[in-house]
């Protein structure tokens, strides 16, 4: 199960590369994160930063607030720069 930032992941997200159930962070508070990790043996937070327009700006920033809201520890698992506007992050979402 994958949260994602779906405005900039969502066309990276395809039932060729595996089976898999992908979340809005926009459609998710705390409490669906804690029941999410609680029912969930694996929990991945993916976000793609971009910062090459006003609204991918935006978005990083909306990405930090959630990480800050969702009060979980993460687990790094992946966090590259690919382009010089973009990068990704993947973290596991733990239990606390």
């Amino acid at each position: 199960m994958v949260i994602t930032n779906w405005t900039a992941t969502g066309k990276f997200f395809d039932l060729l590369y595996g089976d898999r159930r992908v979340l809005r962070r926009a459609r998710l508070n705390r409490e669906h994160v804690a029941r999410l990790v609680e029912q969930n043996e694996a929990l991945y937070r993916v976000f793609l930063d971009r910062t090459d327009s006003a609204a991918g700006r935006a978005d990083v920033l909306e990405s930090a607030s959630f990480r800050r809201r969702i009060g979980h520890p993460l687990q790094l698992k992946f966090d590259e720069r690919i382009t010089p506007t973009d990068g990704l992050h993947i973290c596991r979402v733990e239990r606390r």
